[in-house]
């Protein structure tokens, strides 16, 4: 119900809070339902048999959903991270972004040449009125 409502917040200086925040409630919910949820399925199983086997199996059924509490967990946590990752990378990049606008704003950019680069001109890009004087000696 709360993630439900938190989708309707309005997003607050640009960042969509509610929606953070009902993935957080729903996350939370269905961690918090999982052991009812899941007594709820094997106890019916725990009552089929009167079998040894069938027996350990149904105690380890019922005994489940502690397991299954830590595993979402950790799920709930590798979300959240996941999340503010994304949250950081994006405001890296908006920052990024808007610090070159403001430190280089033309409209072209021109660059020097490579450093191993010289001014000699090969002799395909030579005019043929232009002597050769490579090879003459002083």
């Amino acid at each position: 119900m709360l993630s439900l409502a938190s989708c309707f917040i309005p997003p607050l200086a640009g960042l969509p809070l509610g929606g953070y925040a009902a993935i957080a409630f729903l996350l939370a919910g269905s961690i918090l339902l999982l052991p009812a949820a899941a007594n709820l399925l094997t106890q019916p199983l725990a009552e089929c048999s009167t079998s040894v086997a069938w027996r350990l199996a149904a105690a380890r059924l019922l005994s489940a959903p502690g397991y299954a509490v830590v595993a979402a967990a950790g799920v709930l946590t590798s979300v959240a991270l996941a999340v503010a990752m994304a949250i950081m990378v994006a405001s890296f990049r908006e920052s990024v972004d808007e610090w070159l606008g403001q430190l280089l704003p033309a409209d072209l950019y021109l660059r020097a040449g490579r450093a191993q680069s010289s001014a000699y001109i090969g002799e395909e890009f030579a005019g043929r009125d232009c002597p050769d004087t490579r090879h003459q000696a002083p």
